[in-house]
């Protein structure tokens, strides 16, 4: 159960970080989403952006794992060299298991 909650904050820090100019949000809207629903700390102004992105992203993995894992998880396997997570053009990211995290 650990992994998958490793795994899980390294993914919500990957959607979330703002400097890559991500829009988590129309990214879930393109996939199928229901945003509106989904997106429950829109109105929490005691929340920062990446706060209430973290949320979001937490209420798609509760709402439908399989599916998340069908738009999100999958297309990060092809990115590990081992335990290194490479993203073109972008930081990598170390973990601790590699792809077996990914296959759990």
């Amino acid at each position: 159960m650990n992994k998958i909650v490793l795994f899980f904050l390294f993914l919500c820090s990957y959607l979330t970080d703002a400097p890559y100019s991500f829009d988590v949000y129309k990214d879930a809207q393109s996939k199928g989403w229901d945003v509106v629903s989904l997106n429950t700390g829109v109105n929490a102004d005691y929340l920062n952006s990446v706060d209430k992105e973290i949320i979001f992203v937490t209420n798609m993995v509760r709402s439908n794992p399989s599916k998340f894992a069908d738009d999100y998880v999958k297309d990060m396997y092809a990115f590990f060299s081992g335990k290194l997570y490479q993203f073109p053009d972008e930081i990598n990211y170390t973990s601790a298991e590699g792809k077996k995290t990914v296959d759990e």
